[in-house]
């Protein structure tokens, strides 16, 4: 835990320095239009729609939309929280870098370097200056994943770490869809970095590619939790609406048959 912290400490000034010159800069091209967007200034209480799919909205990122949400009803406009933000999100990422490196290789220089060089990484200029392209809560629910699977064989096998991956990863989808490849790197750690054979290597990975292979935002299922949520609510109109929408993506659901049923009979009481 010490050596985590202290690690955050360099990281984070070493961020710091790197991009100070950024920090109170103008809104980048692309910021513009994102905040004026409609899936920007949704209502931090709106939790019920942003996990809903958009017409609007080619990808089904929630959790983004409520980090975006909140981002912008706490600091509106101004530039300088945003990419406090921003960089303290890659600070957290490095120090998982660092632990993660550390797993692999067992050489704290190593982990230290390679954490430093992935936080003044050209490439994560785009995350830490753009309020558009919040990356790094992603990459740090991937990266979190991949390590707890890492902790696993480091510490005697302990299967709790294991559900803890497969959590971090499940809620990965609701942040950006890029997570789908953590499957691919699984299998090459267990198989190559490892030694534990193709066999056990595909075995591992097969509960990964099975909750990818599952995940189906446009699902019959993710309307219903929805409307039952309004329904609790005492939102009848709005759950019928969400029911009749999860309908149509699977019309051969009792399920959703039952609870329309069960809506349009309280709407019927109180006609």
């Amino acid at each position: 835990m010490r050596i985590s912290l202290a690690i955050f400490i360099i990281l984070l000034g070493i961020s710091l320095l790197t991009y100070r010159n950024g920090l109170r800069g103008e809104f980048m091209h692309e910021d513009i239009a994102y905040l004026l967007s409609s899936s920007f200034r949704v209502p931090v209480n709106a939790m019920n729609d942003a996990f809903l799919p958009r017409a609007d909205d080619n990808f089904y990122r929630p959790l983004t939309r409520i980090y975006d949400s909140w981002t912008y009803q706490r600091f509106g406009e101004n530039m300088l929280p945003h990419r406090l933000i921003n960089i303290i999100c890659l600070t957290l990422t490095g120090v998982l870098v660092f632990l993660l490196v550390k797993n692999i290789t067992s050489h704290t220089g190593t982990s230290l370097l390679a954490s430093i060089l992935f936080c003044v990484h050209p490439i994560n200029s785009t995350p830490v200056l753009y309020v558009a392209m919040p990356v790094m809560p992603y990459a740090t629910l991937f990266l979190l994943s991949m390590l707890c699977y890492t902790d696993f064989f480091e510490r005697r096998q302990r299967w709790d770490l294991l559900l803890l991956s497969g959590l971090c990863f499940a809620l990965s989808f609701l942040v950006h869809e890029i997570i789908l490849c953590l499957p691919v790197y699984v299998f090459l750690y267990a198989w190559q970095l490892r030694g534990s054979g193709w066999r056990t290597a595909v075995l591992h990975t097969i509960p990964y590619l099975n909750q990818a292979h599952r995940w189906n935002p446009d699902s019959s299922a993710v309307h219903h939790n929805a409307a039952m949520s309004y329904f609790a609510l005492g939102n009848a109109h709005r759950a019928e609406e969400l029911l009749l929408r999860a309908q149509k993506f699977d019309p051969e659901s009792t399920t959703v048959r039952d609870s329309l049923k069960k809506v349009r009979r309280y709407l019927e009481s109180y006609e």
